[in-house]
């Protein structure tokens, strides 16, 4: 790990080669349920409000710094930033802002360099001016990438499996509040599943030991998707563990195993879901892309209920 020196006197340049390929580093930048586990310094923590990785697309978020040695909460700190470039999986640039919605505090790009099993990352960090540049690293900018780099190797290294899929939300809403949408059939019913393939029938009884079985019915043929499985471990109000099968043609297919966290934190309610094994990479983006949807339904179904108690 390194920062390099600037070719220009108004920049900073940090390096870090990660131990993953390349494909696999561009997903923890442009992965929401990623890359809030490491973005930022040590001890900070995030709250994504959107996260759109396209030209012109916007990423909103609050980083919080930890708390202060007296205990109290640290200092909340606005962030947005708006794609201007983006070649997958090897380079991407942006304009990095804060309180002001109108004005970018500066310029950065990101590229990744195919070593194989490896991948070299590279954040260039490019202000208005040397004196600014000089100021942001008295504020700690330079150690604070470093650590933003280490973080994201060592995400890489906890999270190894290939064939594991983690998603992580943050809702605002009580933790009683989701636990109650995730283990009530009648709430369930109102966001499972994703908006092209919304559930037309919720059976399950949240118990160790119990049976579930839902259905999916398609918005554009109609097609009905059935799938279940059996509840393993249930810990009110924080934990829900179940096994997952889809049925085709009468059979039960490949079964896995989904467990869910639910975990307070500031008012909100960040829930984290890891499913697997996949058989394929392919099924595993189309269960990420799945679920994103139904988390999607699951937020503004939980917004609507805060509205009407």
């Amino acid at each position: 790990m390194s920062a390099l020196t600037p070719e220009k006197s108004n920049e900073i340049i940090l390096t870090r080669t990660v131990n993953a390929p390349i494909q696999r580093v561009w997903q923890m930048f442009t992965r929401p349920e990623h890359i809030q586990h490491w973005w930022g310094p040590n001890g900070f923590t995030n709250t994504i409000f959107e996260m759109d990785v396209r030209v012109s697309g916007l990423w909103r978020y609050i980083m919080h710094a930890p708390p202060n040695a007296d205990g109290s909460p640290g200092t909340n700190y606005n962030n947005w930033i708006r794609y201007t470039t983006i070649t997958e999986p090897t380079f991407m640039a942006y304009e990095h802002g804060g309180d002001d919605p109108d004005h970018a505090e500066f310029n950065a790009t990101m590229t990744l360099q195919d070593l194989g099993d490896q991948t070299q990352v590279t954040l260039r960090i490019i202000l208005e001016s040397a004196a600014q540049r000089k100021a942001l690293a008295e504020f700690g900018a330079i150690e604070g990438g470093q650590q933003t780099l280490a973080r994201l190797d060592a995400y890489l290294t906890s999270t190894g499996k290939p064939n594991e899929l983690i998603i992580t939300r943050t809702f605002d809403a009580p933790r009683a509040l989701v636990w109650k949408a995730w283990t009530d059939p009648k709430h369930a019913l109102n966001w499972w599943g994703p908006s092209h393939h919304p559930a037309v029938n919720v059976m399950w009884d949240a118990r160790s030991g119990a049976r579930w079985r839902n259905c999916l019915r398609s918005v554009e043929t109609g097609d009905l998707l059935w799938h279940g499985g059996e509840f393993r471990e249930v810990v009110e109000p924080e934990l829900l563990t179940f096994t997952f099968a889809w049925e085709e043609t009468g059979e039960r297919g490949i079964e896995n195993l989904i467990t869910i966290t639910l975990t307070e934190n500031h008012e909100k309610t960040t829930m984290v879901l890891r499913q697997t094994p996949f058989q394929s990479l392919s099924e595993q983006e189309g269960h990420n892309e799945g679920w994103n949807s139904t988390f999607d339904r699951l937020a503004n179904y939980l917004a609507q209920r805060l509205n009407h108690i």
